[in-house]
């Protein structure tokens, strides 16, 4: 281009002749000057309009999203873009992250609030941030990030807490019970205002929810008394990392309900045999880059609890494991119990002593079994033998070995698909159980 430029410049300054024996010559040197100068001006004007157009980065990399409208209906599919980050996590809400060409069909699509999904999973994404990158070298590209359904929590504080009650044989509250007050409470009919007569929960029938005491939850002590300014999303994840369960949102497809739904996952280790075992191990070739760390530096073996001062001074309480431990391999430490109410619910009315007795040391307890001794493992596995879907799920519990007779227990907490010109992945994370 810049070499026709230079031509026709050229030719717009050839000299006329004044000598009347050349007088054709100039006739047609100025005709030749005149077409040079309107083909130049032509090509300037076209070389100004195509260095104004914007820079587009192109989709390479072809896939299927799903679009949905806030009423859950289908308003478009998106099949092509130029790359996606989809993660879910075992009972947080996931993200995404989805990079697209700018067209203006792209653009319609990615309205706030509005809802995608992919077929790899059943959670869909809430579309919570949409803007336009503008890069001359690069190309220009529009971003879309949210988070998945679980996050529409969020949008409700915890605020009336009076009322609430189990009964059953078993103490405490069922998993399924306080989700049943979180969607009461959150979503229900007792204020219109509130109201989402589509954000409903699937109960869980898994017999260990259901039956198993261990899952029941003290929900008059950790969850209600002085959280009137938690937000419900808070006091869900609060709850099942406390209990270790799972959380996780899907749509019906059929009635555009949003179901919240309570699980645990399946053991698959070596200690069972009613699942197919999941091991990884670099002699399987599926674990690359592993590294262990034992340590006691935080393990304790014995609790000293002080509660609250008021309304009376409370005595000292004691807690230990069992079997005891004593002499030097004795561990001791504080734990500060005034986080835990000594009044009723109505906030004035003092608890009995041995009523709020029970609480602390129960606390107490609860905190110094997160004193244990830390096993952590860390690797890179490979999708060669087990692969997530398929083999095992969010929430199952593997294990791990690294070839030096060390083994580990590990939960799935997190799965992330990603997605660009390069290809595409699944990476599980894992959380260690320790010893």
């Amino acid at each position: 281009m810049q070499h026709l430029f230079e031509t026709l410049r050229s030719m717009t300054f050839w000299g006329f002749s004044s000598s009347p024996h050349n007088s054709h010559g100039s006739i047609y040197t100025r005709e030749k000057r005149i077409f040079a100068s309107l083909l130049l001006l032509v090509l300037m004007i076209s070389s100004l309009a195509f260095l104004s157009l914007p820079s587009i980065k192109e989709s390479n990399m072809t896939l299927e999203i799903t679009v949905f409208d806030t009423d859950r209906d289908v308003v478009g599919v998106i099949d092509s873009a130029v790359s996606l980050i989809w993660t879910e996590r075992l009972r947080t809400p996931g993200d995404f992250e989805l990079v697209l060409t700018p067209t203006q069909e792209n653009i319609d699509l990615m309205t706030l609030d509005n809802y995608i999904s992919i077929p790899e999973s059943d959670d869909w994404m809430i579309v919570e941030s949409v803007s336009i990158r503008t890069d001359a070298e690069e190309g220009d590209t529009l971003i879309v990030s949210g988070r998945s359904l679980l996050s529409l929590w969020d949008r409700r504080q915890q605020y009336q807490n009076g009322g609430w009650g189990c009964g059953g044989t078993i103490p405490g509250c069922s998993i399924n019970a306080v989700l049943s007050f979180m969607q009461l409470y959150g979503f229900g009919s007792a204020d219109a205002d509130r109201e989402v007569t589509y954000m409903k929960v699937d109960y869980s029938s898994d017999p260990r929810l259901t039956d198993d005491a261990a899952y029941y939850i003290e929900w008059s002590q950790d969850f209600r008394k002085g959280s009137e300014d938690r937000n419900i999303l808070d006091t869900i994840v609060t709850m099942a990392e406390a209990y270790g369960v799972g959380i996780t949102m899907y749509p019906d497809l059929d009635t555009g309900d949003l179901y919240i739904h309570p699980f645990l996952g399946q053991d698959r280790t070596t200690a069972q045999v009613d699942n197919p075992v999941v091991i990884f191990s670099p002699e399987l070739g599926n674990l690359v880059n592993s590294e262990v760390l034992i340590t006691k530096q935080g393990y304790r073996t014995f609790v000293y609890i002080w509660g609250a001062p008021e309304p009376t001074p409370q005595p000292m309480y004691d807690q230990e494991l069992s079997p005891k431990v004593t002499g030097l391999s004795r561990r001791e430490y504080w734990w500060d119990g005034s986080q835990i109410s000594p009044y009723e619910t109505d906030g004035t009315t003092p608890k009995a002593t041995a009523t709020y007795r029970d609480e602390l040391k129960e606390g107490g307890m609860l905190d110094l079994n997160t004193r244990y001794i830390f096993q952590g493992f860390t690797g890179s596995v490979q999708p060669t033998q087990f692969i997530f879907g398929t083999d095992y799920f969010m929430g199952d519990i593997v294990e791990f070995e690294n070839g030096y007779g060390f083994s580990a227990k590990a939960m799935v907490i997190e799965i992330t698909y990603s997605k660009d010109e390069s290809g595409e992945s699944a990476i599980p994370t894992f959380e260690f159980i320790s010893n």
